[in-house]
């Protein structure tokens, strides 16, 4: 049984998709806007302070994105003018691009490797037993220090080559080339389906073979 905010989410699909396909290439409109930028035209400074705020609440729309695919997935609300292939599709393709980019700014590495470093080493402050510390012919401290080193480059090494295939996918999908592919189709798969079953889908599988 459906929840009242998955039915939200169902019924507000076609808006989520247009947004979040607006949002993808909202980067032509701001250049478009700065290579027409005048002294003293507040409206562009206007428009332009908007294209801030949609980019700022970009990863947010992307969450968006994904709950309203997962709301499809899983309500058991049977639409056919939302529930088809592409809107899925595009869903899930968009939002993953609205997230992976400000996703991929992060230094995961480094952030991981210092969390599980302080664990560590905090375990091994509190739990290493007296007598051990004992046997220990200087400071305890450097002990500690050692073991916050060697965890923190160990994990930061390992972890590494995710964050850096987290930045290519980031740079791939994320490239104004696909984002422009895929607002385009996302914004005209927003508007058909508000009145066609299938939206794109609609008008393309009668032509199939």
């Amino acid at each position: 049984m459906a929840g009242p905010i998955q039915t939200y989410l169902v019924i507000l699909t076609p808006s989520i998709l247009g947004l979040a396909a607006f949002v993808a290439s909202i980067w032509l409109l701001d250049a478009i806007l700065r290579a027409s930028d005048e002294p003293g035209v507040d409206v562009q400074s206007c428009f332009r302070a908007g294209i801030k705020v949609l980019q700022f609440f970009g990863m947010a729309i992307g969450i968006a994105c994904f709950a309203a695919l997962f709301s499809l997935l899983t309500s058991g609300i049977t639409t056919p003018f939302y529930g088809d292939p592409l809107t899925l599709a595009l869903l899930g393709i968009i939002g993953f691009v609205l997230l992976i980019a400000p996703i991929a700014k992060v230094p995961w590495a480094a952030l991981v490797a210092l969390v599980i470093a302080i664990i560590v080493s905090v375990l091994v402050a509190l739990f290493t037993p007296d007598w051990i510390i004992s046997l220990i012919p200087f400071n305890f401290t450097w002990v500690i220090i050692g073991v916050f080193v060697i965890i923190g480059i160990i994990v930061f090494i390992s972890l590494k080559w995710f964050e850096e295939l987290i930045k290519a996918f980031a740079i791939i999908l994320a490239s104004r080339p696909i984002t422009l592919i895929l607002a385009f189709i996302g914004i005209v798969q927003a508007t058909l389906i508000i009145f066609f079953p299938g939206g794109i889908l609609h008008f393309l599988l009668p032509l199939l073979p």
